[in-house]
């Protein structure tokens, strides 16, 4: 023990300073570390045992010594400040993507107000590994600031010289080339990139960390450090140096190119002149439409065109914005320099609100929010619609969170059918997130006492949402019977995504993969339509498409991602925000090297920057 003691006297600067930097570097390598090793099967790209990542986090914690050797007085206060942000960032991260499979982004950013109406929800799925994490870096850090007060020794004000050179400039120095080592090392490490249109591009390391549009491989490759730092810097790039000219120019040589046109097929203005009602339903998912929890659905799928392989892939910012922009403008969201629903000064005279306009219909939406929520009051006009009805605003007596109530109340059901020739746009809500603890399921009258499961409040919850939703369009056909406009209705019904908020998604789908399990119903539904099961694949871009050709609107198909569903044209597979793909048997992301994989590998990656510069370019504006 004297011998310890004599060591820890004599070499007492020199031990301090290696526990507390071990300390340091712990507490935020640990962040970084374990969020991605828990996170890592999930995703599925870049082991976090990769060294590219590791080196890129230990650089920014070079960054943070540099400052404590520089300001050694200030190293409490900003050590604590940046551990306590870190952590407060990683939870988010982890929240964000257990709820919805992505890390969002600085662009999301501009969502957060309205993701605080769901702070509750987004809470109540922290895990035992998120507080595990904190933990560990907490620990660290507090064992840092007990050894330095036990010590009474500031480690960073270093007083000494060799041969007339302050220690601290050879610290300095040190770190100075120890941060441009790691950075060095984490870049070459990725290994090399490839030509954009290669058709495996965006499964190669160092093109994610290029073009940094994949939020999760983006974080995979880099560590959550580099990932929000270059996420800002990519943000603002972007905003710096847009080339609308440039942009322009790419889509025109892209759509000459194009070898498509408008043909006539069986479904060809079979409603012309009908009125349309599109209704994208709230996290309604497949395994929900049976006859005893959504018989009205379940009727009118078994009646109507129902669409069974039809996908609704997730491009960024809202799943339900998202679905929603999609549906109407046969084009993705896209994260640029803000969320999609902040596009209101574009253009979008192509957009199915604006040809049905052109037909002489009146072109409305109706939601149970606020206008202000996802800017749907600006947006939806921008989209080309003459009004967007924001319930919460309109001083209307009913509980709008109720889907039932749209319907049941005549002052929101006269939005949904004006009267003339009409075209309007609904998006439910019932089946909102959360199912536990949702102060509407709660309030399960005695007639739906059926619905419940014994022992299982979150399914019981979800299928009593469901079932008002299924109210809601029981209701609607009831009353477009009594008015006499069944005959000339169109009902065109969609999900915007799998529900995701449901813990047993996975398993009653029996699909885990964020890309897959996005197969959700779409059915369209006349009363004189005769029933067919369409396996043909598609997407939400096919929706609005599909439907100029079915009323018989002229459109330009050379300006839209989607086709016409029941063309020649029709593209015979989906994609996904990480240019995956899947054609109904073979999944991209299964590997492969055939041609036929890269010649479709080269198409979508083409169709997600071609969407892209459509979006930033304002294409349409021009165009017209």
């Amino acid at each position: 023990m004297h011998f310890f003691k004599k060591v820890y006297n004599k070499y007492k600067f020199l031990i301090i300073t290696l526990l507390c930097l071990g300390g340091i570097i712990f507490s935020f390598l640990i962040i970084d570390v374990l969020m991605r090793c828990f996170l890592w099967k999930e995703i599925g790209f870049v082991s976090y045992k990769s060294f590219s990542p590791l080196a890129f986090s230990l650089s920014y914690v070079l960054v943070l010594l540099f400052i404590f050797y520089v300001f050694p007085k200030a190293f409490k206060p900003i050590y604590i400040t940046t551990i306590v942000l870190t952590n407060l960032y990683l939870l988010a991260q982890m929240i964000h993507f257990s709820i919805l499979d992505n890390f969002f982004s600085v662009t999301s950013l501009f969502a957060a107000g309205e993701g605080m109406d769901y702070l509750g929800y987004a809470l109540s799925v922290i895990s035992f590994k998120m507080i595990m994490i904190i933990l560990l870096s907490l620990l660290a850090m507090i064992a840092v600031l007990l050894i330095f007060k036990k010590s009474n020794l500031n480690i960073f004000d270093i007083k000494q010289k060799v041969k007339f050179i302050p220690v601290k400039v050879i610290v300095l120095i040190a770190i100075v080339l120890l941060f441009v080592t790691c950075r060095v090392t984490a870049v070459y490490k990725l290994g090399k990139s490839v030509p954009y249109y290669t058709w495996n591009a965006w499964d190669i390391p160092k093109n994610i960390y290029n073009d940094y549009n994949n939020k999760n491989r983006s974080l995979m490759v880099s560590g959550i450090y580099e990932y929000l730092f270059r996420d800002i810097y990519v943000y603002t790039l972007n905003k710096l140096n847009s080339n609308n000219k440039e942009n322009i120019n790419d889509i025109n040589a892209y759509i000459d190119k194009l070898n498509i046109t408008t043909e006539e097929n069986d479904y060809t203005g079979i409603f012309k002149d009908k009125n349309l009602i599109m209704i994208m339903f709230e996290s309604i998912d497949t395994w929900m439409i049976t006859p005893d929890v959504m018989p009205t659905l379940y009727n009118m799928q078994q009646e109507g065109l129902n669409f069974t392989k039809r996908y609704s892939p997730f491009f960024g910012g809202s799943m339900t914005i998202n679905s929603e922009f999609a549906s109407v403008s046969s084009l993705y969201s896209v994260l640029t320099d803000k969320a999609i629903y902040n596009y209101d000064e574009n253009d979008f005279t192509y957009s199915l609100p604006y040809l049905f306009r052109q037909e002489g219909y009146t072109a409305n939406s109706i939601h149970m929010n606020k206008g202000s929520f996802y800017n749907r009051l600006n947006f939806h006009k921008a989209l080309g619609f003459e009004n967007h009805y924001a319930l919460r605003n309109i001083d209307i007596e009913g509980r709008f969170e109720f889907d039932s109530q749209l319907t049941a109340i005549d002052e929101s059901y006269k939005m949904i059918a004006p009267g003339g020739k009409f075209m309007t746009f609904i998006t439910t809500y019932s089946t909102h997130v959360p199912y536990t603890n949702n102060d509407m399921c709660k309030e399960i009258p005695n007639d739906r006492k059926d619905l419940l499961i014994d022992g299982n409040e979150e399914m019981s919850c979800i299928r009593f949402l469901a079932n008002d939703t299924d109210e809601f369009l029981r209701i609607l056909i009831e009353r477009l019977e009594e008015d006499g406009l069944l005959d000339d209705v169109v009902l065109v019904m969609f999900a915007d995504h799998y529900a995701y908020g449901y813990s047993e998604e996975a398993t009653i789908k029996g699909e885990s993969d964020s890309n897959l399990i996005q197969n959700t119903p779409f059915i369209i539904w006349s009363k004189d339509i005769e029933h067919q099961d369409i396996d043909i694949i598609n997407d939400t871009a096919d929706i609005p498409i599909t439907l100029f050709n079915m009323f018989g609107i002229d459109y330009n198909p050379k300006l839209y991602m989607g086709t016409d569903i029941f063309s020649n044209n029709h593209e015979q597979f989906v994609y996904f925000s990480d240019n995956s793909w899947y054609d109904g048997e073979y999944y991209s992301k299964d590997g492969g090297e055939s041609d036929y994989i890269k010649e479709i590998s080269s198409v979508v990656n083409k169709k997600i920057e071609i969407n892209r510069k459509i979006l930033a370019s304002d294409f349409y504006r021009y165009y017209k």
